[in-house]
């Protein structure tokens, strides 16, 4: 059976919980590898590096179709769940917040998963079978979606560097951006039974 890495690492103020994008890199074991080894001797997270060794590292984020794909989804998620803090549910009743967390993390690893299956797919790999390296801001979207996960690794490495980028406006061509912001509160408010 193929082997495939799976990362998934969010960028913004962590601190404040306003994530604003979710980078993720699949790809066969080896390739993802061959991506990291130029770049292995770099720290794994791309706010703590240096300018000139950023544009080292974003110069050798090329991402084959075939073999590896990187994408970067908007999130928004600060905005998101005060706006869908602030409607009331039919009967009056206020929202709790934690339920409303549970419910945009389950939305947004639904597109995901989807994402995810169409390459996995591809290489005869069921989404039950990947085990997801990522940290504990990433574990809440991991569980949402009944996958696996882990604490970190190359290919976590990887997704940061692609997040950080996007959030920065510096996105590699190969990183395929996904923008489903105006989405993910209408899926929301069905779920919630909102008005």
């Amino acid at each position: 059976m193929t082997e495939v890495l799976v990362g998934m690492d969010v960028s913004g103020d962590a601190t404040r919980s306003n994530y604003n994008y979710l980078g993720i890199v699949v790809g066969i074991h080896n390739r993802i590898m061959q991506i990291h080894a130029p770049v292995k001797h770099f720290p794994e997270h791309m706010a703590s590096i240096d300018e000139l060794e950023r544009v080292q590292i974003i110069q050798n984020l090329v991402f084959n179709s075939q073999t590896e794909i990187a994408f970067c989804v908007k999130l928004d998620r600060k905005n998101i769940v005060n706006d869908i803090m602030n409607i009331k549910r039919r009967g009056g009743k206020n929202l709790e917040k934690g339920k409303v967390l549970r419910t945009y993390n389950r939305v947004v690893i639904q597109e995901i998963k989807r994402r995810l299956e169409d390459f996995l797919f591809s290489h005869g790999i069921s989404i039950t079978e990947i085990v997801i390296q990522c940290d504990s801001d990433c574990k809440y979207f991991a569980k949402a979606g009944a996958l696996q996960y882990t604490r970190k690794g190359v290919a976590y490495k990887l997704s940061d560097y692609v997040a950080w980028c996007n959030n920065k406006n510096r996105s590699p061509a190969s990183v395929n951006e996904i923008d489903f912001t105006n989405d993910i509160p209408k899926r929301m408010k069905k779920i919630l039974n909102l008005r």
